[in-house]
């Protein structure tokens, strides 16, 4: 296994993408695999999650699903949102966080998703 991690910033928000690659996997990454990984550590994060959508989504031609919650970082409370999407034994993730107010947060997390465009 192996994987690529960035993180960046704008003025406003957090950004992060990473990659992973499962040579050995056969099939698909599961997407509900991320689902349970945010219940799991949910009792120890203190956020309030937003429900997910149920079954996996097409965006850009690949299976994904979106996760949104909010928590508190210094006395003010964030919103982040995560797509994780998923092609064979690769997946991809991106998230933006900013904090709840953020007019533009949306906007950038599209930006964003829409963007990747694996090319393998």
């Amino acid at each position: 296994m192996w994987l690529d991690k960035f993180k960046g910033a704008t003025q406003t928000c957090e950004i992060a993408y990473e990659h992973a690659s499962i040579p050995r996997l056969r099939g698909e990454i599961m997407l509900d695999t991320f689902s349970r990984m945010l219940d799991v550590q949910a009792p120890g994060l203190d956020f309030s999650r937003y429900p997910s959508q149920t079954g996996a989504v097409i965006l850009n031609g690949l299976r994904a699903r979106r996760f949104d919650f909010d928590h508190l970082k210094d006395s003010v409370v964030h919103r982040a949102r995560f797509v994780i999407f998923s092609k064979g034994n690769q997946a991809w993730g991106i998230g933006v966080e900013c904090a709840e107010d953020t007019p533009e947060a949306e906007q950038t997390f599209l930006k964003m998703a829409n963007s990747l465009r694996p090319d393998y």
